[in-house]
């Protein structure tokens, strides 16, 4: 994937899993500081890769953030850069700005002051906000994650053979998936039926296309109504009995 290092967008939304987005903004940005060709050696290079370098804001966070941590923007984005100088926000998991959040960034992103770039990183484009994806320069760099189509979850809604209740209970009993993990098992999943949809379209298969587009359907509508902390088992207990009655 070629990053543009000349005419730098102001905002970039880079898709893909977690690991794949990471590494290539760390390449990215050795690339644009680095004087020996990104050599990944030196210590402008190292201290990208540790995300320690000055020129590069990196923000975290395993919840939903708040507007307190995007008060770093906006006391960074006070001071003028020197001309040529550069200096890069990178957010990591974008899909978990709130709607408050998103629109506090919005002429920021739209116009930031002269030198400052934007990175948004997520795995669920879908889940950032409409009014920053139409600002943004957006790069996908996967469409597809193998962690995820080899889940125990996602096998058990791609499985049109027979996974009895009980069977189902046994395996949700032992699984461990967390509610931001869930979110991206149901996009896979969406993708996976709407896949079978556009075949069953494609070989006339009307029985076949009409089952795939009521699964999508309920899958969209559990999309809605994410599981709150702690209620995953829930979610996916109650997913599972729409789905079998689907089948």
């Amino acid at each position: 994937m070629i990053l543009p290092l000349n005419n730098i967008p102001p905002a970039l939304i880079m898709v893909g899993d977690a690991t794949s987005t990471l590494n290539t903004t760390i390449t990215y940005l050795q690339q644009l500081f680095c004087t020996r060709n990104s050599c990944s050696t030196c210590s402008t290079c190292l201290l990208i890769q540790q995300q320690q370098f000055y020129a590069a804001t990196w923000l975290s966070t395993d919840k939903h953030y708040t507007l307190d941590d995007l008060d770093v923007i906006f006391s960074t984005t006070a001071y003028a850069l020197q001309e040529q100088d550069k200096h890069f926000f990178i957010i990591n998991t974008a899909d978990l700005l709130t709607p408050a959040c998103s629109n506090s960034l919005l002429k920021m992103v739209e116009e930031p002051p002269a030198g400052y770039h934007f990175i948004f990183l997520t795995s669920r484009l879908s889940a950032v906000l409409p009014t920053i994806r139409s600002r943004c320069t957006i790069i996908t760099l996967t469409t597809t994650n193998s962690s995820l189509s080899s889940h125990a979850l996602f096998t058990c809604f791609t499985n049109q053979g027979s996974l009895s209740p009980a069977d189902f209970l046994k395996i949700l009993e032992q699984d461990t998936t967390h509610e931001r993990e869930t979110l991206l098992i149901i996009d896979a999943l969406i993708t996976y039926w709407h896949n079978k949809y556009q075949q069953a379209t494609m070989q006339s298969n009307s029985q076949e296309a009409q089952q795939a587009q009521k699964i999508i359907l309920a899958l969209q509508q559990a999309l809605a109504k994410p599981p709150m902390p702690g209620s995953s088992k829930l979610f996916w207990r109650t997913l599972y009995l729409t789905f079998n009655h689907l089948l």
